[in-house]
């Protein structure tokens, strides 16, 4: 059931085949990719999504992601300078942010960002302790006491 990201593939396709509009389908699709070391593909996956759905941080931090996997460092910072800039005029989840973090090896600034989403109250830390994005931190004391607070009464 997981790691198939082949099937993640070939399902999304067929999602895509009927609705090339629905833009969380190119963003699923973009992280199986990514899962898959197929970062040129996932980068175009993110960019049609962000075609789509127009600026969301969720797209923007996963596309930022995947540019650093791919060793384009310099365009995975123009995203998080992206969305740094605009932290002041909507929410910029800082889950997001992290991801770009991780990719670029910036252990401190990514657990930074996920102890903010801590403190927020971030939905998306429900997926922390088996999200692949975040396997660099898990060593990281920081990253594990991270995940007793989140999981705590769970």
């Amino acid at each position: 059931m997981f790691h198939e990201y082949d099937t993640a593939v070939e399902h999304y396709g067929k999602v895509l085949s009927v609705n090339a509009g629905f833009w969380p389908a190119r963003m699923m699709l973009g992280n199986a990719y990514v899962m898959k070391g197929m970062f040129p593909e996932a980068v175009e996956a993110f960019r049609a999504a962000r075609n789509l759905a127009g600026e969301t941080t969720m797209v923007d931090g996963a596309l930022g992601y995947a540019l650093a996997l791919s060793g384009d460092t310099d365009a995975a910072r123009a995203c998080l300078a992206g969305l740094r800039a605009n932290e002041g005029t909507r929410y910029v989840r800082p889950y997001d942010t992290a991801l770009i973090h991780t990719a670029l090896g910036e252990t401190e600034r990514a657990l930074d960002d996920l102890e903010r989403a801590y403190r927020e109250r971030g939905n998306w830390l429900n997926y922390l302790r088996v999200d692949p994005a975040f396997d660099a931190l898990r060593g990281e004391e920081r990253f594990r006491g991270l995940l007793g607070k989140v999981f705590a009464n769970a």
